[in-house]
């Protein structure tokens, strides 16, 4: 399920074992294999799913509608050329709408965040866009795999893109609804702006990027 979620597919280019694939992506032959339980041999054009959680090159983002690999770059201050470094089965006229890259390791401004009775832990990778190494990084000697409610730990901040109109952070009781009353955005319009958040992430302390669009203020 999340290794489902979490997942881009890489296509085989040259002959390599599972092995030599897995020791590129720095994690296990095992986890790759469990990811790919259909495939018994790799070959050259083979996909296989890679799991993102396990990659240590830094957070993922989802591909929005119109944004390419150089759009990309420009929003998180990177460049193309090392965005397809650390997507190694990536192509750029492959990229669509809804995938999710790695992107490079970037150091952005951190806060504590409390766990929630609902959060889990592919949870607040998402909702932060961070990696597992680098969560275990913010939080030495915490075993992120067994985060309990009420817990608190150090996440980063989630970084808007580049065509962001702003970023307004919710309030008690504020939720998704109360949002597109206070903006006039649609829920729809929200939700595109933020692909790492679901409705029920919209509380909060929670940081919702604000679509750009003509004829809108700023709050």
């Amino acid at each position: 399920m999340a290794g489902q979620e979490y997942s881009f597919l890489y296509k085989v280019q040259s002959e390599k074992s599972f092995l030599e694939i897995a020791e590129e992506f720095q994690m296990s032959e095992v986890v790759l294999r469990a990811m790919n339980p259909k495939i018994r041999q790799v070959r050259p054009g083979v996909e296989l799913k890679i799991p993102i959680a396990e990659c240590p090159n830094g957070a993922f983002h989802t591909l929005k509608e119109g944004e390419g690999l150089f759009h990309l770059a420009v929003g998180i201050g990177s460049t193309a050329e090392d965005i397809l470094a650390a997507n190694p089965g990536l192509v750029p006229g492959r990229a669509l709408p809804g995938q999710m890259v790695i992107l490079p390791e970037q150091e952005r401004a951190t806060r504590t965040y409390r766990i929630c009775g609902t959060d889990h832990l592919w949870d607040i990778l998402r909702k932060f866009e961070m990696s597992v190494p680098t969560l275990r990084r913010l939080n030495p000697g915490l075993d992120i795999f067994s985060l309990r409610e009420g817990q608190e730990i150090v996440v980063m901040e989630y970084a808007p893109a580049s065509d962001a109109q702003g970023v307004y952070t919710l309030k008690a009781g504020e939720t998704l609804l109360s949002l597109c009353e206070k903006t006039g955005f649609s829920p729809a319009e929200l939700l595109r702006a933020n692909p790492n958040l679901r409705p029920q992430d919209f509380a909060k302390g929670m940081r919702i990027v604000l679509p750009q669009k003509k004829g809108r203020h700023n709050m």
